[in-house]
């Protein structure tokens, strides 16, 4: 489980592969693209706006993931990476996702897709310049999912969303 030494931590963070121990308060999973060394982490962005709220974190991104982007699903750690994320997209109660401008369209689109039947649970920033918004607002209107232009309108939602559930 990954901490902080800040005061004021309250979240409890598990990314990629960690298990998960126990829950702090509300949960969400933090879907996107993960593009180790492509792009900034979101991810990380997210859990310092989200870290002095009582929550848990599900972050995909691990240092692990540099070296899976090259192996197949026949390799072990990726078969276990995408499970992880499975359970913990299924196990939270609010799923985040985030596509920027120069995000390379990936499995999160499953993973928005597989949030966006569960009621209420799905949040997601995008920007308009990102190569299948159109698309993704599409989705987002057929299953009535709050979508945001910026990673900052997304943040925010989400955090009030878990406070909400306090």
């Amino acid at each position: 489980m990954s901490t902080s030494t800040t005061s004021g931590t309250q979240a409890k963070v598990y990314r990629g592969l960690e298990p998960v121990t126990s829950i702090v308060g509300p949960s969400v999973y933090l879907s996107g693209p993960v593009e180790p060394g492509r792009s900034e982490s979101w991810q990380l962005k997210m859990i310092r706006h989200l870290e002095h709220l009582p929550v848990t974190i599900f972050d995909p991104r691990g240092d692990h993931l540099d070296a899976m982007q090259e192996a197949g699903l026949e390799d072990v750690n990726a078969a276990a990476q995408i499970r992880w994320q499975t359970e913990n997209l299924e196990r939270a109660d609010v799923v985040a996702a985030y596509f920027g401008p120069n995000s390379i369209p990936s499995s999160a689109f499953l993973e928005v897709g597989m949030a966006a039947t569960t009621a209420n649970k799905l949040i997601v920033g995008c920007s308009p310049s990102f190569q299948l918004f159109a698309k993704l607002k599409i989705y987002c209107e057929h299953y009535n999912v709050l979508l945001v232009d910026t990673f900052e309108e997304l943040a925010e939602k989400v955090a009030d969303k878990l406070r909400g559930m306090m």
